[in-house]
């Protein structure tokens, strides 16, 4: 398998930039089978972010769009997942563990990948481009995951949503959101700088978990990718590298 390398400067490891598939083979610098860094975070309410802050709005159909609700988040160290899925879904003691069975892209091109490629950290990932929206000023990848459980909706107590992956640039912002089904809206969870280093893993907690969960069991997670930059194909161009993708369902 080889790596794919990009320009520019980079701790650590000079001008070359590596898919995550490359690091997972143990390259000099890395751990063998692992992360040097790991960044977590643990959220339990939508974050408040002005709606000027938001690229959801650029592109995307209204039913898509965010609509942010308040602050109320605490950070914490997320340790990386390992779970090997072969299927949508795994139960252990009366916790379900939902992979995606469909992704849909709201702003971007597919590149590779699937659902399948989201239900373990390993060497597929699921890759989409980015495209140049004006309205924005950059480069924008935004796309979600939807899973289902199997068991009674009213029965869930406790969800947590797991996102792993990066960019294959540095300087890219980007922002997680859990679909409302309460209230028909994208709430925004998490934004933050990830660059093309180190895989970013951000763990979600919502509060009034059952307005997460559709009446048929469904639940979204949505990560949207912005890099700011003119018209000039370098600035603004990159993929999305997503590597794992989960909620578990107790």
């Amino acid at each position: 398998m080889t790596s794919r390398v990009k320009r520019g400067g980079g701790a650590g490891i000079g001008s070359r930039r590596f898919h995550p598939a490359a690091r997972r083979r143990g390259r000099a610098g890395w751990r063998t089978g692992g992360y040097p860094l790991i960044v977590g975070v643990v959220v339990a309410m939508p974050l408040a972010v002005a709606p000027s802050t938001t690229l959801a709005t650029h592109g995307v159909p209204a039913a898509h769009r965010a609509t942010l609700g308040p602050h109320g988040a605490s950070v914490s160290p997320a340790a990386p997942r390992r779970a090997r899925a072969q299927s949508g879904a795994t139960v252990t003691r009366g916790t379900e563990t939902l992979f995606p069975r469909s992704t849909t892209v709201l702003v971007g091109t597919p590149d590779s990948g699937g659902p399948a490629s989201l239900w373990s950290e390993d060497a597929k990932t699921y890759d989409v481009r980015s495209v140049y929206v004006a309205a924005a000023g950059g480069g924008v990848t935004d796309w979600y995951a939807t899973g289902k459980i199997a068991s009674s909706p009213s029965a869930v107590h406790e969800i947590a949503m797991t996102y792993v992956g990066q960019f294959s640039k540095a300087s890219v912002l980007e922002k997680v959101y859990l679909y409302n089904y309460a209230a028909h809206r994208w709430e925004l969870f998490d934004a933050r700088d990830v660059g093309n280093q180190d895989d970013t893993q951000v763990v979600v907690t919502p509060e009034m978990v059952h307005s997460y969960v559709s009446s048929s069991g469904e639940l979204r997670a949505r990560v949207e990718g912005f890099r700011a930059g003119a018209r000039s194909l370098a600035a603004w161009h990159f993929q999305s590298w997503a590597n794992y993708l989960s909620w578990r369902v107790s």
